[in-house]
């Protein structure tokens, strides 16, 4: 897989969007994990978008329970694993501020619908 190219269900990026299915220059990147996701191809889009040189984030969000890891390139690329309605989710870089509960906002594990 010397040419994998991921494509992310999110990017931002610092220029629009054209017809391109690929950038080079991101700052954040987010994966809404399927059930067709091996651990091995998780792993392989970590290392591709951590290689990136303007990186930020990757941030893995699991559709079927409250579960999203966050890696940061200022904490060295760490996992910090969110598993409560309530975990905060911090990027300073971007001056945004959230909860675990927000990114669920409107679907079926929305804690406030309950």
């Amino acid at each position: 897989m010397v040419n994998f190219q991921p494509e992310p269900d999110v990017t931002v990026a610092s220029s629009a969007a054209g017809y391109e299915l690929f950038v080079e220059d991101f700052a954040l990147v987010a994966e809404i994990l399927s059930p067709s996701n091996t651990r091995s191809e998780v792993e392989l889009k970590l290392r591709r978008y951590r290689e990136a040189a303007t990186n930020l984030y990757v941030v893995l969000i699991e559709p079927r329970q409250l579960l999203v890891e966050i890696y940061a390139r200022r904490s060295a690329w760490q996992k910090t694993g969110l598993a409560h309605a309530d975990d905060p989710i911090e990027m300073p870089e971007f001056g945004m501020r959230c909860s675990v509960s927000d990114l669920y906002c409107g679907t079926p594990l929305d804690p406030r619908r309950r």
